[in-house]
């Protein structure tokens, strides 16, 4: 099955349970391309892939839909980050024997290498560079532009002159932004805690790599060095919850530091000055999946022992951290999420995003991804009846529950807006923590990027890898046990795995990861996959509901007179260790790995 925006909610996301199989024209299967879908066809046919001598533009990264690009006028590099991204429709969208010659699914298995290589990136920079070349103070207008806005290409033809495209202005975003005085006023923080304030004009834009993360210089205070500016494009509750942990949070080693500036900037409608984001200390080293990925790519290993004793040890320190403070937890814990920080010639592992919007499915432990499943069906099954059935069994345990909104304003909270994660104790909390750092350490330990298991969207940023968790290769003995115990509860270790696998830019069923290509196949091979998804969601939310139910249950009756499925994974989660616990193993483990090898 090619990757799109189509599939996620009919295979990787929990509304598959319920998502009608997708149709397939047998006769289409079976019939050989028409000449309209054909790749020969003049009208299918790209003259160029070659990017211009001069192109104008430059693309940074891609989303990981791949329908959003992250793509730079030339014009814009040493100016304000204005956040302009470029919009393209559904893989699903393109034309059959256009989506074939531009590998349009590869935008979605893109791994942050080398992003402006792929065929449809230089195709579209094609295209853009000809379509900005043609409108009429192109420049003037980018820059008049409100924060967020986009450039929209609505139609993808082989011929990039038929490509219709738009600058969208778009002032949600503004609209959501409070001024410095507003936040101030809703905190109610010492005047210590808050750093100097800059306009966005004084920052100079580098790179975008990321949907939140640009990097950028401070010509005027700081020459030529690289800062980090964090900002949204929507949704600015996470922004701003995040720049309260981050101005309440105490100094540590291994957690990102305060910001060093708060950045502002006057509204085009209403003429407000909106907070945007914050700036903080940039890692020139990247993330410690980047540096797992680049490790298990290379013939020769990059990472030792050691540095992974002091990586594992760096993250439980800061995960520490963060729950003896006002901040409470960390739900997000995967490699993306840490970066690496020389010091005194060593590397070391410093946690960073303090969003608290919890994480990937296959990083949550079941009391928490079931919740999340059903948020999920909730907010997003196109079955009116379907989603009001999972609103009431959410309310039933969380009575104050509602959906949230990416057009949401944002209110003060004390731990975020994560049902999921604010509906457990802190005990509860911890051990969900420690479940997420024991899934770390084995990525750190097995030199691998990913945990490769449950489905979720993430399953096309993976590296190609038979290694899937909890097998162990590498790990040292002493560790392997204390992996085990953090992870408890992991569908894994009771021998259930995702139902399919992907390979290229195609997700199989695991019956099918092997077979042939050709059309014919395929169509038969994505009614199969989506099958196999179909059925393992199902058994998830199935679990989720029963869970939840025995939950409602157990607090009605104040007994453990509930069902199986919720004392199971109670019973799991309950036999975790503490964070205290998870250090004081390491430190032993590591002291058996130095002494037996001196």
């Amino acid at each position: 099955m090619e990757p799109s925006i189509a599939i996620f909610d009919a295979v990787l996301n929990p509304t598959a349970a319920y998502t009608p199989l997708l149709e397939w024209d047998e006769d289409h299967v079976h019939a050989p391309a028409s000449w309209e879908t054909s790749k020969l066809s003049p009208k299918n046919r790209i003259n160029s892939l070659t990017l211009p001598r001069e192109c104008g533009w430059r693309l940074d990264g891609i989303d990981v839909d791949g329908t959003r690009f992250f793509v730079v006028p030339l014009f814009a590099l040493g100016n304000p980050p204005l956040r302009i991204d470029v919009y393209i429709p559904s893989q699903s969208e393109h034309e059959l024997g256009l989506r074939e010659v531009l590998r349009s699914g590869s935008a979605m298995v893109w791994t942050g290498i080398e992003a402006q290589d792929l065929e449809l990136s230089k195709h579209i920079l094609r295209a853009i560079d000809l379509w900005s070349s043609e409108f009429p103070n192109f420049e003037m207008q980018y820059n008049a532009l409100p924060f967020g806005s986009r450039i929209i290409i609505d139609t993808m033809c082989a011929d990039i002159r038929q490509m219709e495209m738009h600058l969208v202005p778009v002032y949600d975003m503004e609209q959501q932004w409070y001024s410095l005085k507003n936040l101030q006023g809703i905190w109610d923080f010492p005047p210590a805690n808050w750093p100097e304030v800059l306009d966005l004009g004084e920052l100079s834009l580098q790179h975008q790599h990321h949907e939140a993360i640009t990097i950028v210089q401070i010509p005027e205070r700081h020459g030529s060095e690289s800062f980090v500016f964090k900002s949204q494009v929507r949704d600015s509750k996470y922004l701003y919850h995040e720049l309260k942990m981050l101005l309440t949070l105490d100094p540590h080693p291994n957690v990102v530091s305060r910001p060093l500036y708060i950045v502002t900037k006057r509204c085009r409608f209403g003429g407000k000055i909106g907070v945007c984001g914050f700036v903080i200390k940039y890692y020139p080293h990247g993330t410690l999946r980047n540096e797992l990925w680049k490790s298990a790519s290379s013939a020769i290993p990059r990472i030792s022992l050691s540095d992974q004793f002091h990586w594992a040890r760096d993250v439980t320190q800061a995960i520490a951290h963060i729950n003896n403070s006002p901040l409470g937890f960390y739900p997000d814990i995967k490699p993306d999420n840490v970066v690496l920080n020389a010091e005194d010639g060593v590397l070391h592992a410093v946690l960073i995003d303090l969003e608290q919007r919890g994480g990937w499915y296959s990083w949550s432990p079941p009391e928490v991804a079931y919740i999340e499943y059903l948020e999920y069906i909730a907010t997003r099954s196109s079955d009116h009846d379907i989603a009001e059935q999972h609103k009431t069994i959410l309310r039933s345990y969380i009575p104050s529950w509602k959906p949230l909104t990416q057009g949401d304003r944002y209110r003060d909270s004390e731990h975020g807006f994560s049902s999921a994660w604010i509906s457990l104790s802190q005990s509860e909390r911890e051990g969900a923590q420690v479940f997420m750092l024991g899934k770390l350490m084995w990525c750190i330990f097995e030199s691998s990027s990913s945990v490769n298991c449950a489905l979720g969207v993430d399953i096309f940023r993976e590296q190609d890898s038979r290694l899937l968790f909890p097998d162990f290769q590498n790990t040292p003995v002493e560790m392997r046990s204390l992996i085990r115990s953090c992870t408890a509860g992991a569908a894994e270790w009771r021998g259930k795995y995702r139902s399919l696998v992907k390979s290229g830019t195609k997700l199989f069923s695991i019956d099918h990861e092997r077979l042939r290509e050709d059309e014919v196949e395929a169509g038969r091979k994505a009614c199969k996959t989506q099958l196999a998804a179909k059925k393992w969601w199902c058994e998830e939310v199935e679990a989720a509901v029963a869970f939840l139910e025995g939950k409602v249950k157990r607090i009605a009756d104040d007994q453990d007179s509930y069902g199986v499925s919720v004392h199971e994974t109670t019973t799991n989660a309950s036999q975790r260790p503490s964070l205290q616990r998870v250090l004081a193993a390491i430190d032993e483990a590591g002291k058996a790995f130095w002494f037996n090898n001196t």
